[in-house]
């Protein structure tokens, strides 16, 4: 008797393991496009960081060709801004 209970309850069991499987797969897959998605972000700080230090290398060189002090001014402003963005990335990427 015992056994025919067992044998008759596998069928549940067995949809019950099947849904929580499922479960586990949707998951599983969520957090492989959560982690894809996350590299991306990941390159595109990377790039952005390239990109400001590139952008704040050629500023130092326009600077000593700067003639008037407002020139001087905009070339630091530029070169703090985008040392602040460098700053951020970094943080984000973290």
């Amino acid at each position: 008797h015992d056994l025919e209970m067992e044998i008759r309850s596998l069928p549940k069991k067995t949809e019950a393991l099947a849904k929580h499987f499922a479960d586990l797969q949707r998951r599983r897959e969520a957090a492989e496009a959560k982690l894809a998605a996350q590299r991306q972000e990941l390159k595109r700080l990377e790039h952005s960081v390239e990109d400001h230090k590139a952008k704040i290398a050629k500023l130092k060189k326009q600077v000593m060709q700067a003639t008037t002090q407002d020139q001087l001014n905009a070339f630091q402003h530029e070169i703090e801004w985008a040392e602040k963005e460098i700053a951020n990335a970094e943080e984000k990427e973290l």
